[in-house]
């Protein structure tokens, strides 16, 4: 009867131990399933990640072009600032010059 007894807990243990393994077995297959669908989002992640580092560097290059572009502009303005008044010089200068070459013609025309 003790025999009896005995295996009888041994199976009631048994069986109880065998309801824990299958709820770690769907706990861990849960957890295994959720890796999985973590792993996939990581992935996306780090190709969203690559095609903004991407997108950045090549927004990078257009800000360095146009800042070599405003520099250069910058540098063009300022020269022509500086050789404006030279260029206004020699335009009075002509101007003056046709207008003597103008009175010239008027005098040498009314001399006639």
């Amino acid at each position: 009867l003790e025999s009896a007894q005995q295996a009888a807990q041994l199976e009631a243990s048994a069986s109880g131990l065998h309801a824990q393994i299958a709820a770690r077995d769907a706990s861990n297959f849960a957890l295994t399933a959720r890796c999985r669908e973590l792993e996939a989002e990581l992935a996306a992640t780090a190709g969203s990640v690559a095609a903004t580092a991407g997108s950045v560097a090549v927004l990078e290059r257009q800000v360095d072009l146009a800042r070599a572009d405003a520099r250069a502009r910058g540098v063009a303005i300022t020269t022509l600032a500086l050789d404006l008044p030279m260029f206004e010089s020699r335009y009075d200068g002509m101007l003056r010059h046709f207008s003597v070459l103008q009175q010239r013609a008027l005098t040498a025309e009314h001399g006639r």
